[in-house]
């Protein structure tokens, strides 16, 4: 009888987030402290994202549209695209899956470097991949390929415009083929 929960998932490491402001705080005993990591920012939102969460909050009761059609569209229109080429998620994690479960077949080898977003790896294991965990040379950012040539690291936010530019054409190539 095979175990109820699989080797892969058994010994998956949880993701473990950056601490709260308020903690830091504490443990340091500092004031004023401005968080820089985990997407946050200490601006605060935008007086338009306020007003657009007030004018959202006012259809709370009604399901949303899970196509995010407009959306989609006018993301579309924005950067010169067809509508069917833009990718929505619920956050970047979401978005992981989608590639990892597209992408790789339980035969891949996914290699990820060292040291970057841990949801990669966590994805990664959690879809029972095999997987190789390489140092990230000094001043260059790897682009690691799994077995079958897909790329496996898409932190297109941090490339440069060409990076970004190579990384969109390999990826329309492969999804024509």
């Amino acid at each position: 009888m095979r175990p109820l929960v699989p080797a892969h998932i058994e010994t998956l490491k949880p993701y473990v987030p950056g601490k709260p402001i308020e903690e830091t705080e504490r443990e340091y005993g500092l004031t004023g402290v401005i968080k820089l990591a985990s997407n946050e920012n200490p601006l605060g939102p935008s007086p338009k994202a306020i007003e657009a969460m007030r004018a959202a909050a006012q259809k709370l009761h009604l399901y949303p549209d899970a196509s995010s059609y407009a959306l989609v569209r006018r993301l579309a229109t924005h950067l010169g695209v067809r509508p069917e080429e833009v990718l929505l998620g619920c956050g970047s994690n979401e978005l992981i899956e989608v590639l990892i479960r597209t992408f790789t077949t339980p035969e891949d080898e996914v290699l990820l470097c060292q040291g970057s977003f841990p949801a990669y790896r966590i994805s990664v294991q959690a879809h029972g991949r095999p997987f190789a965990e390489v140092p990230m040379r000094e001043g260059r950012r790897v682009r690691p390929m799994a077995g079958n040539g897909y790329p496996t690291s898409l932190r297109i936010s941090v490339g440069t415009r060409e990076e970004n530019a190579r990384c969109v054409t390999a990826l329309r190539e492969v999804l024509a083929s």
